[in-house]
């Protein structure tokens, strides 16, 4: 659900703020930096991930195939 709040922060704003320009552009703000900090976040954990080959090779060489 965060994501997809996080994706379309114009249809949250619309939806919280209709009249308000100002409100609106700062919502759409917030939702922009959160959605960016989220996804440097979530890059940096990707990278940290372990190297998923190995298990699989040795998954393979049991005979145990995906």
């Amino acid at each position: 659900m965060l994501q997809r709040v996080l994706a379309e922060p114009r249809k949250i704003a619309d939806a919280l703020s209709p009249d308000d320009v100002r409100e609106h552009s700062r919502i759409i703000g917030v939702l922009e930096e959160v959605a960016a900090a989220f996804a440097e976040c979530f890059f940096q954990v990707v990278e940290n991930l372990p190297d998923a080959e190995p298990e699989q090779t040795q998954q393979q060489s049991r005979g145990m195939s995906r």
